[in-house]
C-alpha cells in the first residue's frame, strides 16, 4: 500500500523567501541543512561556540527586523559529548535574540523536545522537566512553537504563549515500512508495545493494511513489573513494532525478543526519536540478528547509530519535508492539516 508523503504546498516565492530567516543550532546540523534545502534558502549566519567553563557562546549575525524568524535545535545529546541540557540552553539563547532585534515573529522549531520523557510527577516532589522547558521557551517571547512527536501532547499545556504546532512523524516511518512489506501486508501485524501505543498501532495497521496485536504490561510507579507475551499468534508472520522513541531500548527489544521467540519470520522496528541512551546500542547489537530492519527518524544525530548497528539494519527516514512544510504553511497562511500529507497536525 503506497503512502503519500509529497507536499501539496508550492515552493516559496522569492518575496516569501526574503521575508524569513531560518537558523539551525549545533545539535543536529544534518537536519538543519535538509530543512533549508527544502525551503530553498540559505541558513542564517550564526557564531556558535562554548566558553572554557562550558557555557554556550551564541551570536546570530543576521538582519531580523520585520522578518519571520524560525530557529531550530534538537534538544538531544550529541556524539561529541554535548548533553541535551547543552542543546536546550543553546536553543534558549538563540531564541532570545531575534525579538530584541525587532523580528516580526520568532518561532521555536524543536525536532526533539527537552525532557519529554519526564512529563509527570511520578513521585512526590519530582520536577516535571518538559513543562519547565515549555515555560522557559515561552519566557523568550516566542510567537509560536513547532514540535515533532512530543511524548505526551498534554505536556504542551504548560505553554501559554503564542501558537502551538505539533507535528506527527509516524507517517514518514510508515511509508518506509510500507515499501518493506509490499505484497505481504496480509501476513503482517503491528504490535503495540504497551497500552499507551494501542491507538497508534491501530492507526498504523489501517494505513499499512495489516493486522494488529498488543503486548500487555503492568506498571507501578512508572516501573514495569510484569510483561505478558504478544496476545496473538505471530509464527511465520512479519511483525512491526513502532514507538515514539528509543531510550534504553527496553520497550522495543521486549517486543522484538518475544516475537522472535514465537517464530516471527521478520521483525521491523521503528522509532521517531533515536536517543539510544546507554546501554541501548549494546543491547541492540546483541539482538540485531532478530531484527530485519530498524527505521528511525532524523530528529537528532543518527550517524553513530548507523555506524554502531550497520547501514544494512538501520534506515534513517528524513522528516525535513514535514518541518519545511510547517514553516511554509506559517509563511503563506496555508492549512497544515489540509496541505501537508498524512496525519501530521494533531
Amino acid at each position: 500500500m503506497a503512502i503519500e508523503t509529497i507536499s501539496k504546498l508550492p515552493p516559496l516565492t522569492r518575496e516569501q523567501k526574503d521575508s524569513i530567516v531560518f537558523i539551525n543550532g549545533d545539535a543536529n546540523q544534518g537536519l538543519g541543512e535538509a530543512v533549508s534545502d527544502q525551503l530553498g534558502i540559505e541558513q542564517g549566519v550564526s557564531d556558535l561556540g562554548w566558553f572554557p567553563d562550558s557555557h554556550p557562546k551564541t551570536r546570530l549575525n543576521q538582519l531580523f527586523a520585520g522578518r519571520k524568524v524560525f530557529i531550530m535545535n534538537s534538544h538531544s545529546a550529541t556524539p561529541d559529548g554535548r548533553s541535551a541540557s547543552d542543546a536546550f540552553m543553546r536553543h534558549v539563547e538563540m531564541l532570545s535574540i531575534p525579538t530584541v532585534h525587532r523580528a516580526a515573529e520568532t518561532w521555536a522549531v524543536i525536532p526533539a523536545m527537552y525532557g519529554q520523557r519526564n512529563d509527570r510527577e511520578a513521585r512526590n516532589g519530582e520536577a516535571v522537566t518538559v513543562k519547565n522547558a515549555f515555560r522557559i521557551i515561552e519566557a523568550m517571547r516566542v510567537s509560536g512553537i513547532i514540535t515533532v512527536e512530543l511524548h505526551q501532547e498534554q505536556s504542551a499545556n504548560a505553554y501559554h504563549g503564542g501558537a502551538y504546532v505539533p507535528l506527527k512523524a509516524p507517517h514518514f516511518l510508515r511509508a518506509a515500512v510500507s515499501e518493506c512489506i509490499a505484497g505481504e501486508e496480509h501476513r503482517t501485524k503491528v504490535v503495540a508495545p504497551d497500552a499507551g501505543r494501542i491507538k497508534s498501532a491501530i492507526a498504523a495497521s489501517k494505513v499499512l493494511g495489516t493486522g494488529v496485536a498488543y503486548m500487555p504490561k503492568d506498571r507501578e510507579d512508572g516501573e514495569v513489573y510484569r510483561i505478558a507475551g504478544i496476545d496473538s499468534d505471530v509464527r511465520d508472520s512479519i511483525v512491526v513494532t513502532e514507538d515514539d522513541m528509543i531510550g534504553t531500548g527496553t520497550t522495543t527489544l521486549t517486543v522484538v525478543e518475544d516475537a522472535y521467540n514465537r517464530g516471527a519470520e521478520k521483525i521491523i522496528a521503528t522509532a521517531v526519536h533515536p536517543y539510544f541512551a546507554d546501554p541501548a546500542l549494546e543491547e541492540f547489537k546483541k539482538k540485531r540478528h532478530m531484527i530485519h530492519k530498524l527505521f528511525i527518524a532524523n530528529t537528532m544525530e543518527t550517524n553513530h547509530v548507523v555506524e554502531a548497528l550497520g547501514a544494512d539494519l538501520v534506515q534513517v527516514v528524513d522528516i525535513s519535508p514535514m518541518i519545511a512544510d510547517a514553516i511554509k504553511a506559517i509563511v503563506t497562511d496555508a492549512s497544515i492539516s489540509r496541505d501537508i500529507p498524512g496525519d501530521h497536525y494533531m
